[in-house]
């Protein structure tokens, strides 16, 4: 079961852009090492990269997953998901792909940060980027990983049901 957020634009005052500064190559985040990572669009060429963070992303943060359903998953992502979404991502100095966001319809289907990257902004830089330049208002969450809930309500989300 899956909890449903939306984004009220007149409830937004958090300040988003701490982190992320526009410039005329494209939206980036600029980390504490004063690195940048530009937000990219994905390519059919990088699925099976996407599908690497989304199943380390998913081990690390969905224990209540067994095993046997991430295979399931993964496939189907890999055969379907995957094309049904404008997915977005952020790469590495090395040019590897370390998060990456799905967005169909106004809504966040998809956000994965490689477990190694987490907590240095890149998953607030993709979020913010679907709200802003791709008009997401909304994401579902599943009820049993609170702290994606958590992440999404610190960036504005509201739990609506």
């Amino acid at each position: 079961m899956s909890v449903s957020c939306s984004l009220l634009h007149n409830i937004l005052d958090i300040d988003h852009r701490k982190n992320l500064d526009w410039d005329q190559k494209g939206y980036n985040l600029i980390d504490k090492k004063i690195m940048k990572h530009q937000v990219s669009n994905a390519k059919k060429q990088d699925y099976l990269e996407l599908i690497e963070v989304w199943e380390k992303s998913v081990q690390a943060t969905h224990d209540f997953l067994p095993d046997k359903e991430i295979e399931q998953l993964k496939l189907l992502i890999l055969d379907k998901y995957f094309d049904a979404v404008l997915i977005k991502c952020i790469k590495n100095i090395e040019g590897k792909i370390i998060g990456f966001s799905g967005v169909a319809n106004h809504k966040i289907e998809m956000l994965f940060v490689a477990p190694a990257a987490q907590g240095q902004g890149i998953g607030s830089a993709l979020c913010q980027y679907a709200i802003e330049y791709q008009e997401a208002t909304k994401v579902d969450v599943n009820e049993q990983n609170p702290r994606a809930r958590e992440f999404y309500e610190k960036i504005g989300f509201n739990v609506v049901s």
